[in-house]
């Protein structure tokens, strides 16, 4: 069993106006239709034109209330050398419309994705309407101020003993990213990535951020402040968990784990 957020076509929940909306990029449009983002952003734009300048001669009276950002909303995103591009954010009914304009075997692989992780969003926001997932999100946030306040102390310690502090602050980062790596967790792209999570993902999530904050604890206790270290101990405890748990181990974050990952999966495999 592998724990692991779909990113096939990654989807995102934003607020537009007064209500929250699920929305896809056109930049992963682009790629999952195997298509140049430009030229996908040239079509969008033909269809956005013929939606707000319908030809005279049709009649029929829907397309008076016929609103293009029902399917295709004008947005940017920020490209490596930070400056602004134009893309859209793109609606479960911009997805159809797309669709259907292409055909053959790109149009029918982009339908069932879009199908797919549209009905998995949708099915999610229903569960996160229980008192159950709330109660269990809510128990999470507790346990990462908890390992985020030990995480400082660590920082704290290692800039006294030298550690530049921008090295230091790193580490924030790092273990979640170690965290992240073994339960399968890939960052959705609006940042709200554990309101995303089933149950038990967070339960998991729980687990491990309580046994990184107490390895971090029992570091300082013996005065390490080798930040290496304790991302190598917690990637090393990290994996323990996940054989004790039963869960596949993924690829080593550390190179020094690298031979004791092939151990652990040979007896997994035995």
């Amino acid at each position: 069993m592998t724990l692991q957020t779909p990113t096939n076509l990654p989807i995102m929940r934003q607020r537009i106006g007064h209500e929250r909306i699920l929305l896809v990029e056109s930049r992963d449009v682009a790629k999952a239709l195997d298509k140049e983002h430009k030229h996908l952003l040239r079509d969008i734009d033909t269809y956005v034109y013929h939606m707000e300048n319908p030809p005279k001669e049709t009649t029929s009276p829907d397309l008076d209330l016929l609103n293009p950002k029902e399917f295709f909303i004008e947005s940017t995103y920020e490209d490596k050398k930070k400056e602004q591009r134009r893309c859209y954010l793109i609606t479960k009914m911009g997805c159809e419309f797309l669709a259907g304009k292409n055909t053959g075997a790109k149009g029918t692989l982009f339908s069932v994705l879009y199908v797919k992780e549209f009905n998995r969003m949708q099915e999610q926001l229903a569960r996160q309407a229980s008192e159950q997932w709330k109660n269990t999100r809510q128990e999470g946030k507790s346990y990462r101020r908890e390992l985020t306040d030990t995480i400082k102390e660590l920082v704290e310690y290692s800039v006294s003993k030298g550690v530049s502090p921008k090295k230091a602050n790193q580490c924030y980062g790092r273990f979640t990213k170690i965290i992240n790596n073994a339960l399968g967790i890939k960052k959705s792209k609006d940042n709200h990535t554990r309101d995303y999570l089933d149950e038990k993902t967070l339960t998991y999530l729980k687990i491990f951020e309580d046994m990184a904050k107490r390895t971090i604890e029992d570091g300082l206790d013996v005065m390490e402040h080798d930040i290496s270290k304790f991302c190598t101990m917690i990637e090393f405890r990290s994996f323990g968990l996940l054989e004790m748990l039963g869960l596949n181990i993924p690829t080593p974050q550390t190179p020094q784990l690298k031979e004791r990952v092939k151990q652990l999966q040979l007896k997994q495999a035995t």
